[in-house]
């Protein structure tokens, strides 16, 4: 018989690191093979301690493998006498340190059963024995018997007779072989009969090579030489039958001298189920392995030490691990790395520190990353079905983009969406607070600012235009402020400004008007400058209001009266202003009525040549006639008009009535009058403009060289490439142009170059001061000389003297209109001046 020396190819390939690890490694894969073939193993060390037992042995003894492990041999077998057995492995060779026979096991409380059993020495790196292996070879329980008295002594092999050793032989699970210094089988057993398929006169002095395939050979081979040199050796390979099948086999030998010839003995064992069990485990781990690779969480498995099992590449991605870091073998490296990029390195450490010294715990946190990643961690043990700790898992979810839905939800809360601002129930809230913590003899302030003609870029330029407009706004309104006051969009173009703790009034007004001379200039938007203003109100606390909303209410109007004195200004808030805002909605809610009943109307003022005296046009002028409140100026429902959107029916209206009236004109008999019709703003942006006058001349009849389209330098402000191409395609289409009010909008000149215009009409402002202020003379003058200089005709409004008149014929002024010839009026009237005109017109010719 000889010793029984388990290890595995993978083990002779690369050799243990130490001689402990070596014994091991060859103990475990002993204890393995057997396993497979049912066969109890145990291994124990000199002081006694179980340190390797297999399932089967488990099963015979009926304990469990945490009650087995590192109990005392004498615990389990009671009448061996383990220091006589190790004294003995000293003074015996390695070749023949193995001893048989019958022990007695204890399989239960009270229950003991007596076992054949083979003892073979395990030796160190210098040959001494550290450890017995056990092997049981009867484990059925059939030769158990009661037990003795005293303890049956374990014999050497040489005491007992051929026959015995021959059943021993045959009793193995696997194949034994026994082959000469010319490598010539002499001895074997049953099994290797049985399992070759050759005959004992086929065996007898058959060579190694004849069980061997081909490919395999050189491998059996320098094993086999290995045996003879060092005396032990294993390969895995395959066993050839005489059939030509092919059978995985675990082969071991040693060297084995008797009567002076060396040759080798060893088992074999089949590996087949082994092989299967290994490519099912292949299988499962390739599968296992697929499912973490493709996993989106990041996973990391340590064992019980915090060595590294497992890693998938997402976890390296998520924490941003270099690959020396990730390939270190020291796990404490890659945890000092990944904590350097959180916010809090010292907690992520000792929570993973105390997690480890914890194996229970089950742990679920977030982690935040230095570049704001949030990762959401989940931490448990890796435990078998018994129960026993062999580790920790950590699975790390990227939960960046849930936390930054949850946060942009939160801000959308109260924040406006499009500016980032406070929305409006913030802002209100923040009033009310600041109301409940004034101190006595301070101020809190409430500045209401609407953006002027914002409507009007919005429409024309659309909405995504528009609301580039407003953040730009709001940027430049927090640039006016102090970090400490509140700014908020209240909605659509309302903004609203907190200012607390202020000394007094004063300091409120201070602010107000820097807000309007700060948003008084353009606005660069999508490299487009863009001339917009603001108009703002303002109510003090508690000089105005006792709560939020009447202070809100209060700013608000006090916004609208400054828009009524002209916008781009701010108004305080005073009692008188609150009822003025009262009746600012009633004069809305009347206008819309006026328009839907049609009680609006045309006046119609004459145009006067100087040179001769005759009315070359008119201009058509709305007029109001309320049931209640009688005739109502256009200074008072034209803001309004513009204000509430309502200027653009009215705007249309005025147009085709001017269209009808003047071909109603021609229709009568009367000499053609150009009629001129009033532009506005929102006319021209929010709609084709060019298509609804064209249309409109073509359903009234009217020919395109009486009607006359004026606009002023404010509207050609607010969109000159708009206003350019619209008053192009009119004017090709023989439509007269005019530049209304010249002088007091658009500081630059330049778009008279682009605007092929019929007439400048100067303002009625510098007409009415230019007789008593020289200033005023020489504005008239140079704008009379640029007109004609650009060939244009030349037309001064609000002539209300014959000493204007005569000034102006004088300096080459061509037309006038006023009330010096006529104020507006009714179209049976204007056809009665025409004709007392013309005839005098014929007496003077």
């Amino acid at each position: 018989m000889t010793s029984i020396r388990a290890s595995s190819e993978a083990t002779e390939a690369t050799p243990p690191a130490s001689p402990l690890e070596a014994m091991a490694s060859r103990l475990m894969d002993l204890v393995t093979a057997t396993l497979v073939n049912g066969i109890p193993v145990l291994v124990c060390d000199r002081a006694g301690r179980i340190v390797l037992a297999n399932d089967a042995l488990h099963t015979v003894l009926n304990y469990s493998k945490n009650e087995l492990l590192n109990q005392s041999y004498s615990d389990v077998c009671i009448d061996l006498a383990l220091d006589e057995l190790f004294e003995d492995m000293e003074k015996t060779p390695a070749v023949t340190s193995r001893w048989s026979g019958d022990i007695t096991l204890k399989t239960g409380e009270r229950e003991t059963q007596m076992m054949s059993a083979t003892i073979s020495a395990l030796r160190d790196a210098t040959g001494s024995p550290s450890h017995c292996l056990v092997v049981i070879s009867d484990a059925s329980g059939g030769g158990a018997r009661q037990i003795p008295t005293k303890g049956t002594a374990l014999q050497r092999p040489g005491n007992y007779d051929g026959d015995y050793a021959e059943a021993i032989l045959n009793s193995l699970p696997g194949v034994f072989y026994h082959f000469d210094d010319n490598f010539k089988l002499v001895r074997w057993n049953q099994n290797f009969e049985k399992i070759s398929g050759y005959t004992a006169n086929e065996l007898l002095g058959a060579e190694p090579k004849m069980f061997c395939v081909e490919e395999q050979r050189e491998l059996v081979y320098s094993r086999i030489r290995e045996v003879m040199e060092t005396g032990e050796s294993t390969v895995e390979s395959d066993f050839l039958r005489k059939d030509g099948k092919r059978i995985p086999y675990l082969f071991t030998g040693t060297r084995f001298e008797r009567h002076g010839r060396v040759g080798f003995v060893g088992v074999g064992n089949d590996l087949s189920t082994r092989k299967r069990i290994e490519e099912a485990l292949r299988v499962e781990t390739a599968r296992f392995e697929a499912q973490v690779e493709s996993s989106v969480d990041g996973i990391l498995v340590v064992d019980e030490n915090f060595v590294k099992v497992i890693q998938n590449q997402r976890l390296t991605e998520q924490w941003k691990i270099p690959h020396h870091i990730a390939s270190n073998p020291d796990n404490a490296v890659q945890l000092e790395y990944a904590a350097s990029n959180t916010t809090h390195p010292d907690e992520f450490i000792a929570k993973v520190h105390w997690l480890m010294a914890h194996p229970n715990e089950v742990s679920s946190d977030e982690i935040e990353l230095r570049d704001g990643t949030v990762l959401d961690r989940y931490s448990a043990p890796v435990l078998d079905r018994e129960g026993n700790y062999y580790g920790r898992t950590w699975i790390h979810r990227d939960i960046t983009a849930r936390k930054q839905s949850e946060q942009r939800i939160r801000h959308l809360a109260s924040h406006d969406d499009l500016t980032g601002l406070c929305n409006r129930n913030v802002v209100q809230e923040r009033i009310a607070n600041a109301i409940d913590a004034a101190r006595p003899g301070r101020r809190i302030a409430l500045l209401y600012l609407d953006l002027d003609r914002f409507k009007i870029i919005n429409d024309g330029y659309g909405h995504p235009f528009g609301d580039e407009v407003l953040k730009a706004t709001a940027k430049r309104l927090q640039s006016l402020v102090l970090p400490q006051d509140t700014v908020a969009r209240y909605g659509g173009d309302e903004f609203l400004i907190l200012l607390t703790d202020l000394d007094s009034a004063a300091n409120a007004h201070g602010i107000a008007k820097r807000i309007v001379a700060g948003l008084d200039g353009p606005l660069i938007v999508n490299q487009r400058s863009v001339h917009l203003s603001g108009t703002v109100g303002a109510s003090i606390f508690p000089d105005d209001a006792e709560t939020a909303d009447e202070l809100i209410g209060n700013a608000d109007a006090a916004m609208y009266w400054a828009k009524e004195l002209g916008r781009n200004t701010f108004q305080f808030y005073s009692r008188e202003l609150g009822e003025e805002a009262m009746r600012r909605v009633d004069l809305e809610t009347r206008l819309r009525a006026a328009i839907q009943n049609g009680r609006l109307s045309l006046a119609y003022q004459p145009k006067v040549s100087l040179k001769s005296g005759a009315i070359v046009g008119c201009e058509a002028l709305a007029r109001w006639h309320d049931p209640e409140l009688g005739h109502i100026a256009p200074g008072r429902f034209i803001p309004v008009a513009e204000e509430s959107g309502l200027i653009i029916s009215i705007g249309d209206w005025v147009l085709r009535a001017a269209c009808a009236q003047a071909r109603s004109w021609l229709d009568k008999g009367l000499r053609p009058i150009c009629v001129a019709v009033n532009v506005s703003a929102r006319q021209l942006l929010q709609q084709d403009f060019a298509a609804v006058v064209l249309r409109c001349l073509a359903e009234t009849g009217l020919p395109p060289e009486l009607l006359e389209i004026e606009l002023t330098e404010t509207l050609i402000a607010s969109d000159t490439e708009r206003a350019a191409e619209t008053f192009g395609c009119l004017s090709a289409s023989g439509v007269k142009l005019s530049i209304d009010d010249f002088g007091t909008g658009y500081s630059s000149l330049s778009y008279l170059q682009n605007f092929r215009v019929d007439t400048l009409k100067i303002d009625k402002s510098f007409i009415a001061k230019m007789l008593s202020d020289s200033g005023n003379a020489a504005i008239v003058r140079a704008a009379i000389s640029l007109g004609h200089n650009l060939q244009f005709k030349v037309l001064a409004e609000g002539v209300e003297t014959l000493e204007q008149c005569r000034f102006l014929a004088e300096i080459g002024c061509d037309e006038v209109q006023g009330y010096f010839f006529s104020k507006p009026v009714p179209s049976t009237e204007f056809e009665a001046l025409l004709s007392i005109r013309d005839a005098q017109a014929q007496q003077l010719a």
